[in-house]
Order: C-alpha cells, then sequence, then structure tokens
C-alpha cells in the first residue's frame, strides 16, 4: 500500500496546507488529485513528479510502501 504520510509531513515542515497545492487555491493539482491524497488513494505518477518539483523535494518525502 502507499502511504501519503510522508507529504502531510513534508507540507507540515514547510507550514504549506495540501489544500495549498489546488490549481483552485494558486496550486498545482487538480481538486480531485488532492482529495485522492487526502483519502489515502491511488495516484498517477505524473501527479507525484509533479509534487516533487514544485517542493523540491525526493519521492521519499512524498510517498512511502508501507505492507499491508
Amino acid at each position: 500500500m502507499i502511504s501519503f504520510e510522508p507529504l502531510k509531513e513534508t507540507l507540515k515542515e514547510k507550514n504549506i496546507k495540501i489544500s495549498h497545492l489546488r490549481n483552485d487555491k494558486g496550486g498545482f493539482l487538480s481538486t480531485d488529485v488532492v482529495t485522492r491524497i487526502n483519502k489515502g488513494k491511488n495516484i498517477d505518477m505524473v501527479n507525484i513528479e509533479k509534487i516533487c518539483l514544485n517542493l523540491d523535494v525526493p519521492i521519499e518525502k512524498v510517498i512511502k510502501f508501507v505492507k499491508e
């Protein structure tokens, strides 16, 4: 299972709310993608790449694999 806990920690470190990543808040992700992250659902690698590039962090700061 993929966990977005590292992203939540990264955003906290950078003092950014996840809602600020949405297009309508000046961010770079669609509302649907932010909703999927909040619900712990999968997102495309393209969006993970956008997060890494825009936040200037490695993938390990965005997702982690958790055995169920």
